[in-house]
């Protein structure tokens, strides 16, 4: 019976400390409803970047780009590669590439596949969605060398066994740190956040450095242009 109510309160115990740091998040968010960023590749290392998936560097071919994002299901990234303008966007259960210069566009229905979405948490902002889109498992404060953080792990529906982890300033809840593990646990990859700015009560990074497993920078990028809130139109993330 001791043993019991031991487990319960340590459930008890664990729930409580999840659902106090939900509530810190979505009352400091919950005004959040879109931000524009324009976002600028200053370093890649395609080695490096290559470590982390195959696809990693090509996704950094695109050195400028203006990413945007509506609350809660809404994204468009737009850049070009030469001379070609390519455009990615993703609404609610819809994803689709577009190509205007060639007339191509793919469609697809990522119904059910969380990970072939991309968030405010991609652009390295932590808002009261993170427990809509995944599922939390534990968030706890720790000391860390920025001082105390709030440590959340999460998984998605789709992929129990691969932990992502993400650091939060405890005070501002500035978003610090985002990891991705592998099913053994092993670190995939690192994305580091910094020089933030608020912006209408928001915390966004201006700059992002990912890392592989072996710690080897891959890549850096740099926010400009940041805009939070300025009534984005829903027919900017219309797909045709």
């Amino acid at each position: 019976m001791v043993i019991y109510f031991a487990i319960v309160l340590s459930i008890g115990a664990w729930a409580s400390a999840v659902s106090s740091v939900k509530e810190r998040i979505s009352d400091s968010t919950s005004d959040f409803k879109d931000v524009v960023v324009h976002a600028r590749v200053t370093y890649a290392n395609a080695k490096a970047l290559s470590e982390i998936s195959k696809d990693m560097p090509r996704s950094y071919n695109v050195k400028s780009s203006t990413l945007s994002f509506k609350y809660p299901d809404k994204m468009r990234m737009e850049g070009r590669v030469s001379v070609i303008k390519a455009v990615m966007i993703i609404n609610g259960d819809m994803k689709a590439i577009v190509i205007p210069g060639i007339h191509v566009i793919s469609k697809r229905s990522i119904k059910g596949q969380p990970h072939m979405r991309q968030t405010e948490l991609d652009l390295g902002i932590l808002t009261r969605s993170l427990w809509n889109d995944y599922i939390v498992r534990s968030a706890e404060a720790e000391d860390s060398a920025n001082g105390s953080v709030y440590k959340i792990v999460f998984v998605r529906s789709n992929a129990l066994r691969r932990n992502l982890v993400v650091w939060a300033d405890e005070k501002s809840l500035k978003m610090l740190k985002l990891e991705k593990h592998d099913e053994d646990g092993s670190m995939k990859v690192r994305y580091v956040f910094s020089d933030h700015h608020r912006v209408n009560g928001i915390w966004v990074p201006g700059r992002i450095d990912v890392y592989n497993r072996q710690g080897k920078l891959g890549a850096t990028s740099m926010y400009e242009d940041i805009r939070v809130n300025s009534g984005l139109p829903d027919s900017l993330f219309k797909i045709n």
